[in-house]
């Protein structure tokens, strides 16, 4: 449709062409306005199209601006992973190095006691030794207390464990190098 001069539309291109063909008179002038109109408004539809295509394309990028930084703020610092995972290993270490003294102390007493000839089981002093058996380790007990080899595997498996159920996921979030058997056991808080 044509625009509008005042009260009167401007009859659009295709009038003007029906008209031609039907054998009625139409000016250069006229036909030119229509031809002019009919190509800016094709035009304007082409400008449209084009500005809504870029201002897509310009929402598709801050959209993808924005994600990006969702994904950086949630990615956290792989600073802070190594970090931690250092004092894992540092603790990890600390008792591994408490478990070979622990069985450093167990041998060392068993051998002494034996070579005292204390026959397993045989108490002089509060002192005696027990060989491994049906689910207990080589001990020494002491005034009663029964001094076991202590491995630490069940310890860092049990905090692992714990740092799994802690964290809300399943054990086998660290698999395949890690399949955690340890107890999720609650955390304790310390007495202040």
């Amino acid at each position: 449709m044509g625009k509008t001069t005042g009260q009167e539309t401007a009859p659009t291109l295709e009038e003007l062409r029906q008209r031609i063909l039907d054998g009625q008179d139409v000016t250069p002038d006229e036909y030119a306005k229509a031809r002019t109109l009919a190509e800016l408004d094709e035009l304007q539809k082409l400008a449209d199209a084009q500005a809504a295509a870029r201002q897509a394309e310009a929402n598709r990028l801050a959209e993808v601006e924005r994600i990006k930084a969702d994904v950086l703020a949630q990615y956290g610092d792989l600073d802070d992973d190594a970090a931690d995972a250092d004092l894992i290993r540092q603790a990890a270490a600390r008792l591994i190095t408490r478990a070979k003294g622990r069985q450093s102390a167990i041998n060392y007493g068993m051998a002494n006691l034996r070579r005292l000839r204390l026959a397993e089981s045989e108490e002089v002093a509060g002192a005696q030794w027990r060989n491994a058996g049906m689910g207990t380790s080589d001990a020494v007990i002491l005034d009663g207390r029964r001094l076991g080899i202590l491995p630490p595997g069940p310890a860092i498996a049990d905090a692992l464990a714990g740092a799994l159920a802690d964290a809300g996921v399943q054990r086998g979030y660290l698999a395949p190098l890690i399949h955690v058997h340890g107890k999720a056991r609650p955390r304790q808080e310390k007495a202040q």
